[in-house]
Order: C-alpha cells, then sequence, then structure tokens
C-alpha cells in the first residue's frame, strides 16, 4: 500500500527511496483530512482555531502521525499558511498512529490533532472527540454537521489518497495482471461497501495512469514543501 508519504519521505531527507524505486499498480481512493480536539476543549471552531494561531502560533500543540509531511500536517500547514499563520512556528507533536495521537489528546497532553476522516470517525461516534473541520469541497451528506475550510473562510481543498505498488522491474504481464484484477475489484459490491463505509471517494486508476499521476503528484508536493 501506498500513499503521499512514499514521495514526502524522500522529499524531506527522510528516505532514500522514491516513488521510482517501485513499480506503480493501481490508485484506489481518496480520503478526507480533519481537525479535531477533545469533546470539552476551548476551542470551538476551525476559524477561532486559526484566529489564535496567527496570534501565537505555539498556543497549541498539535497532534500527528505517522510522521511529518503526511497529508493530513500538510493541509492543515496549508490551511493554516492561507490563514496568516507561520507555519514553521507551529509546535507539532508526531506519534507512532492515530490512537495514540487521539490518546495525547483526551489526557491534555496535546490540544488539537489532524488526521484522516476515517480516523477520527470512530472516536466522534464515541462522543469523544469533536471534529471541527474537513478538507472536503463541500459538506459530507454522511456528516452534514462539520464545515469544511471554505466554509471557516480559509481556501483549501485537500485530498488525501492511497494505492498499491509493487516491486522494481515487474514484468508487461505481470502488471497486466494486476490491471486486469484490480479492474474488476473495484467493480464490485464489496469495494463500493467498503468505500461507503469509510467514507472514501473512488479514485481507481490503473498502472499507467498512475504513473502519470505520481509525477505529477511529486512536482505538486515538491512545491508544497517549500514552505518547510
Amino acid at each position: 500500500m501506498n500513499s503521499s508519504l512514499l514521495i514526502t519521505n524522500h522529499l524531506l531527507g527522510q528516505s532514500k527511496l522514491t516513488y521510482k524505486d517501485f513499480t506503480p499498480i493501481a490508485t484506489l481512493a481518496t480520503e478526507w483530512s480533519v481537525v479535531i480536539v477533545s469533546k470539552d476543549s476551548e476551542i470551538k471552531s476551525a476559524k477561532a482555531l486559526m484566529e489564535k494561531l496567527k496570534e501565537t502560533p505555539q498556543a497549541y500543540k498539535i497532534g500527528v502521525s505517522p510522521r511529518l509531511g503526511n497529508d493530513d500536517q500538510i493541509s492543515f500547514v496549508l490551511a493554516s499558511k492561507q490563514a496568516g499563520v507561520q507555519p514553521e512556528k507551529l509546535d507539532f507533536f508526531v506519534y507512532e498512529n492515530s490512537g495514540q495521537v487521539v490518546d495525547a489528546l483526551l489526557k491534555k497532553q496535546i490540544d488539537v490533532a489532524t488526521m484522516t476522516l476515517s480516523e477520527a470517525k470512530k472516536y466522534y461516534d464515541l462522543n469523544q472527540v469533536q471534529l471541527l473541520v474537513i478538507s472536503s469541497e463541500k459538506r459530507l451528506k454522511e456528516l452534514p454537521e462539520i464545515p469544511t475550510w471554505t466554509e471557516e473562510g480559509i481556501d483549501v481543498v485537500f485530498k488525501h489518497w492511497r494505492g498499491i505498488m509493487g516491486p522494481p522491474n515487474m514484468s508487461k504481464k505481470e502488471i497486466e495482471f494486476w490491471d486486469m484484477t484490480f479492474a474488476k475489484m473495484v467493480k464490485t459490491k464489496e469495494w463500493k461497501q467498503i468505500l461507503q463505509t469509510y467514507m472514501w471517494e473512488d479514485f481507481y486508476m490503473n498502472s499507467r495512469d498512475t504513473s502519470r499521476f505520481l509525477d505529477e503528484e511529486n512536482k505538486k508536493y515538491e512545491k508544497l514543501l517549500e514552505i518547510y
């Protein structure tokens, strides 16, 4: 499995491997990032959060996983930059997984966290956290109460994608096999149910299109990471 970390880990000097060291097989789905706070947090909106961070960039401790440079953190940094915050002064704390991030949030070790919607949803359903904002173009029909960044006065829409890759130097025949397999898979009822369950959006591309997509994404992230 891969995501944008395949690209950003290299651009940030955290890995010598690049996306070109693998064989692209498929891109499957996208999902949205959200910003969360504990249920009893004093922070009541993303707009209020950004206004405070603009005034005092280190006013709040921000949790992220599994490392800096992932889409959740980048979408937050982009939103903060749009809001006039100095992103290089933000106080990020890195955890191994979203469970540890939420645990730290509930224990008041951090004040805010950013993660994918599918990671945050279970804690939201348990009434442990508030979802302040989502990085989608418009409100989701499944969560109509959660505003978008645009509604909060910040012009940011950000998708987090996931896909499949294989080892280097796969043969044409092997790639054709996986193209055929995933093309069938994304049409199944089971896959469509998975998309619905996790509120993912279909984003299927075969090996050839994924290769072009990764080239485009690499250029995009090179530009985005200039903020560091």
